[in-house]
């Protein structure tokens, strides 16, 4: 990657983590501005819109049109270079904000878990594959799938263990869902997430969600 840009790979990655909305904002729009002002002959490297993608994700949510502007971005980025992890990742990311579950599950899923650090990612690449599917199709998901990606969560390292926010926010939804159709294959999902959650010891991160939960666990 070029220098420059990867510099500014670095300045994303500290201006992502401002707290404040507005300052956070402000220094985004300085690395997009500084992009601006590359030579275009840049324009045609996969890592140029990679970057650019990478400021307009990391906005914060308050400011319109941001993900749609990093997924045209991502999608520039891989017109240039079809082979980009980078962007093909975070383009899926953009898709599955955007809820667009079939689309995000077709990039995942093209890329291969191994060829991603660090471990955290690899985790959060699994889950987000098994979020696709739930929310595209949950009764075709069965409890092995499941278990599978929970196995993987409790045998990695601390360190290497983020929070599973995606799968506990898609479950929630699917409890809350008045027209799921399959209840019972809904309520051995529903256990497995409540039995996975308590092992992480993460139970005081969603007590909303774990009640909701559990009222589908024991409702009939």
């Amino acid at each position: 990657m070029n220098q420059e840009l990867d510099n500014l790979w670095y300045d994303i990655e500290d201006a992502s983590i401002i707290d404040s909305n507005s300052e956070r904002e402000k220094e985004l729009r300085k690395i997009l501005n500084s992009l601006d002002h590359f030579g275009k002959s840049i324009h045609q490297d996969g890592d140029y819109w990679f970057i650019y993608g990478l400021a307009w994700y990391n906005m914060p949510l308050h400011v319109n049109d941001a993900l749609e502007q990093a997924l045209d971005a991502f999608k520039l980025s891989l017109s240039k270079d079809s082979e980009h992890i980078g962007s093909r990742l975070y383009l899926g990311h953009c898709q599955f904000d955007l809820k667009q579950y079939k689309e995000a599950f077709e990039s995942f899923s093209r890329i291969k878990t191994g060829d991603l650090t660090p471990g955290w990612r690899r985790l959060k690449h699994e889950e987000l594959i098994l979020c696709c599917k739930l929310y595209i199709n949950y009764d075709k998901v069965s409890e092995g799938e499941l278990k599978k990606v929970v196995k993987l969560y409790l045998d990695a390292d601390d360190i290497d263990r983020p929070a599973p926010e995606e799968f506990v926010q898609c479950i929630t939804c699917l409890c809350a869902n008045l027209d799921v159709k399959n209840r019972m294959h809904l309520k051995a999902l529903v256990n497995e997430c409540i039995i996975f959650i308590k092992k992480l010891e993460m139970d005081d991160l969603w007590p909303k969600e774990l009640e909701l939960m559990s009222e589908i666990a024991q409702s009939n």
